[in-house]
C-alpha cells in the first residue's frame, strides 16, 4: 500500500505547473512524501480500529448504564456536550501541532539533503 501511495504522490507532484516548483522547495519533497504516507498508514491502521472499538464500547456501556441506573445516565447525558466540546478542541490542537511538526520536518529534510550533497561536492573537489 505504501509503495502505491508514494508512486501516486510523486505522480501528482510531477503533474504540477512549473510555478509550483518555484514556491516549494524540491529538496523537501522526499520528506513530505514519506511523512504523508506515514500519516495515512497510521490513520488507516491502528487508529481507525481503536476509534471503532472506543465508539462501540461507549454505546454498549451507555446502554448498560441506562438499564441499571437511568437517573445517573441522564446526568451523564447532560455532561456529553462538555465532553464532546473538549474532545473537539483537543483534536484541533493536536492536528495543528502535527501540521507544524510536518512542516518543520520537511525543512529539516531539505537541509539534510543539501548538506549531504554539499559533502559530496567538497569531497569531489579534494576538500
Amino acid at each position: 500500500m505504501s509503495l502505491r501511495l508514494k508512486q501516486e504522490y510523486v505522480k501528482a507532484i510531477l503533474r504540477q505547473d512549473i510555478g509550483w516548483f518555484d514556491t516549494n522547495n524540491p529538496q523537501e519533497l522526499s520528506t513530505r512524501v514519506n511523512e504523508a504516507v506515514f500519516q495515512i498508514q497510521d490513520g488507516m491502521g491502528r487508529k481507525m480500529g481503536d476509534s471503532l472499538q472506543f465508539f462501540f464500547q461507549f454505546i454498549v456501556a451507555f446502554v448498560i448504564a441506562f438499564t441499571y441506573e437511568w437517573r445517573l445516565s441522564l446526568v451523564l447525558c447532560a455532561s456529553l456536550p462538555l465532553i464532546g466540546g473538549s474532545g473537539a478542541l483537543l483534536s484541533t490542537a493536536v492536528a495543528d501541532g502535527i501540521k507544524n511538526a510536518s512542516e518543520q520536518y520537511g525543512m529539516a529534510g531539505a537541509i539534510c539533503t543539501e548538506v549531504l550533497s554539499s559533502i559530496r561536492t567538497v569531497a569531489a573537489l579534494g576538500g
